[in-house]
């Protein structure tokens, strides 16, 4: 299954908790940086992105990076596509110093969420 079959079938509304998490947006942010092909857009898709899955400016994550990790990293390393590969591996590289928000969200703790996160990203540590 491609990368963009795969952000098709994600429920993000599985992942609602923050008041300022927009199910909504998730699929089209992804689908940006699957198919990114100008550079000069890269730093806004990339921030688009971590503003779907996270607070961009608080250094936060929602919830919805259990489904929207695996997508950023299966485009970081299969990406045919150069500037998505490198937009991802930027994305990744922010998303080492974010902290989990799962304001209104049950089903993981923090510390599971922020324990899990790492152990995905401890390979992407500069």
């Amino acid at each position: 299954m491609s990368v963009l079959e795969r952000i098709k079938k994600i429920d993000w509304e599985e992942y609602s908790g923050s008041p300022w998490y927009k199910p909504e947006d998730v699929s089209p942010a992804l689908m940006k940086l699957a198919t990114l092909s100008d550079t000069g857009e890269a730093n806004c898709v990339g921030h688009m992105v971590l503003s779907t899955i996270g607070n961009d400016h608080a250094g936060t994550y929602y919830p919805a990076i259990q489904a929207a990790l695996d997508i950023i990293i299966a485009i970081a390393e299969q990406a045919d596509n150069q500037i998505s590969k490198m937009c991802a591996l930027g994305i990744l590289d922010d998303l080492i110093s974010f902290e989990p928000d799962i304001e209104g969200y049950s089903k993981i703790s923090a510390e599971q969420l922020d324990s899990w996160v790492y152990k995905k990203l401890r390979k992407y540590e500069q």
